[in-house]
């Protein structure tokens, strides 16, 4: 069965973030396989040379308002399959369905970027397979370790040292005897695993998945301009006919593990987790010790295509167009504005930021204002450590300090052709001569 939600008009280098109602399979039934995918207009598969498919995720509102109780990962609703970068595919074992009625209601959001200067037409297409006979009914969690009631992203600073490791980690309370019949996760660039954990049984490593990161000359890599770090090209998917068995009241410990001697913008840790909550499978649950022996027939399968099994180092680099060519810059255009000892600049952003190229001493505040009737952000492409603004317009106000010296690269992901600013933070108390083409800028007090 293979439905299909669009068109998606993509301008020049162009992100879309569609929030729309799609109607689910006319069958009243179980679905037991789902995977999706960009095409175009013919259905031809989109490759990420034209547009990426940064993330898609599934909702079930259920048939009346309110009849999906709000999962983590949803404002309201049941988020049910996602995928992104790592092309994951809903893949549940034999005698296991997700319920599906005609007259439910579903929601797809999703992030499409377009790596073309070119228009295009994209459509997010879907296959399922749907069965009428009857299974056992698996619900699905979305377990994040940024915990619900938080933001689903975070960065990791960076800075750490040689193969030092950020650990993110969110216990997750069981709210119902079931079992846990399949998982998969949804993780970014710089990630090293992430790992569902069984606290009261020694900690004990119930299910992980492993990332698979592109080899050197993948297009992953060459695509230009970097909206963001490339993410993995796979994730483990984790099955068991069998069932972990779980417990209501159980807590179970989910971790994201990510590298931090780089910095790493806007990641995220997501655990898709299928748990069979039927009648039969509650009483297994219940019969079954909490610290019993793990399933023989428990799988983590990743990718046969050649990987790197560990994250590897990126630079992302700045962008611009030369005669409709996408080439990598070394530094935006401008001269540096010098800024002293107690400075307070003010970063004033329209269609571009003003100024471009700026030099403050470490320990200070850097002010953005955003004046445009239009959304911008200011997201690091790289430096020394991790920053950057949510998306903002209208008079809304970003602030910084900037305390490690180094140089920061920064962009504006919705318009990452034009909008470009590098911020040099110098040692406190050097105050070296601006030179040619460059002007020391007075105390600048943004007023507040």
């Amino acid at each position: 069965m293979v439905a299909k939600s669009g068109p998606y008009v993509h301008g020049s280098f162009e992100t879309l973030r569609p929030k729309v109602i799609v109607r689910p399979p006319r069958v009243d039934g179980y679905i037991t396989r789902m995977h999706a995918r960009l095409v175009d207009a013919q259905g031809r598969h989109v490759r990420i040379q034209r547009v990426m498919l940064h993330h898609v995720v599934f909702i079930n509102q259920g048939r009346f308002p309110g009849d999906r109780k709000p999962k983590c990962g949803a404002r309201f609703g049941e988020p049910f399959y996602g995928t992104g970068e790592e092309d994951q595919r809903l893949d549940l074992p034999a005698g296991y369905g997700y319920r599906t009625r005609p007259k439910d209601v579903w929601k797809m959001q999703a992030m499409l970027m377009s790596h073309s200067v070119k228009r295009q037409k994209v459509f997010v297409e879907w296959t399922m397979e749907v069965t009428k006979r009857r299974l056992a009914p698996v619900t699905p969690y979305w377990v994040r370790v940024t915990n619900c009631r938080n933001e689903p992203s975070w960065s990791v600073p960076g800075g750490g040292g040689p193969g030092s490791i950020q650990l993110k980690t969110h216990e997750w309370n069981v709210p119902a005897d079931g079992l846990i019949v399949a998982g998969g996760a949804h993780l970014h660039g710089g990630a090293h695993n992430i790992t569902l954990r069984q606290p009261r049984c020694r900690g004990r490593r119930l299910m992980g998945s492993d990332p698979s990161y592109g080899m050197p000359d993948d297009v992953m890599y060459k695509v230009r301009p970097f909206l963001h770090e490339p993410g993995p090209m796979n994730t483990a998917w984790f099955t068991s006919r069998s069932g972990i068995a779980i417990h209501r009241g159980d807590v179970l410990r989910a971790t994201a593990a990510y590298d931090n001697e780089h910095p790493h913008m806007g990641v995220m840790g997501v655990w898709h987790i299928y748990v069979a909550e039927g009648a039969a499978a509650a009483r297994r649950a219940r019969a079954t010790d909490r610290c019993a022996p793990l399933p023989a027939d428990a799988r983590e399968q990743g990718t046969d295509m050649p990987h790197r099994p560990s994250p590897p180092v990126v630079r992302v680099p700045l962008t611009t167009l030369k005669n409709g060519v996408p080439t990598d810059i070394d530094h935006p255009k401008g001269k540096v504005h010098f800024y002293g000892e107690d400075a307070r600049p003010l970063v004033r952003v329209t269609s571009i930021f003003r100024p471009v190229r700026m030099s403050v001493p470490a320990g200070t505040t850097v002010t953005w204002r955003f004046q445009d009737v239009i959304p911008h952000k200011v997201s690091l492409a790289n430096g020394p450590r991790a920053m950057g603004s949510p998306t903002l317009m209208g008079g809304r106000r970003y602030r910084r300090r900037f305390t490690v010296p180094g140089t920061y690269q920064m962009f504006c992901y919705l318009h990452p052709m034009t909008m470009h600013q590098e911020l040099i933070v110098r040692p406190s108390g050097v105050a070296p001569d601006p030179g040619e083409g460059s002007e020391a800028v007075g105390e600048e007090q943004p007023n507040d």
